[in-house]
């Protein structure tokens, strides 16, 4: 995952707020600390980042268990550019 970060670059815009209800993107932790993927964005401890492919999101859904598949589909149908 760190290879896909790496490949991102510093975003002009603020990162999107999630809603209150429905699709809030994915909390993760690397080595600077709390992570939001979300909407094509990626905000860590020290910068916005833009994913304008989604690649970090996509990369968190394909790591879902099997189980969480009907979940899968429904986020996937979330990674398009608003």
């Amino acid at each position: 995952m760190h290879q896909l970060a790496g490949r991102l670059t510093t975003s002009r815009e603020a990162a999107p707020e999630p809603p209150g209800l429905g699709y809030r993107g994915f909390v993760y932790s690397d080595a600077s600390g709390r992570v939001r993927a979300y909407r094509g964005y990626v905000q860590t401890a020290r910068a916005v980042l833009a994913d304008p492919t989604f690649s970090i999101e996509k990369y968190l859904l394909d790591q879902l268990p099997a189980e969480f598949a009907e979940l899968r589909n429904r986020i996937a149908a979330e990674l398009t550019p608003k």
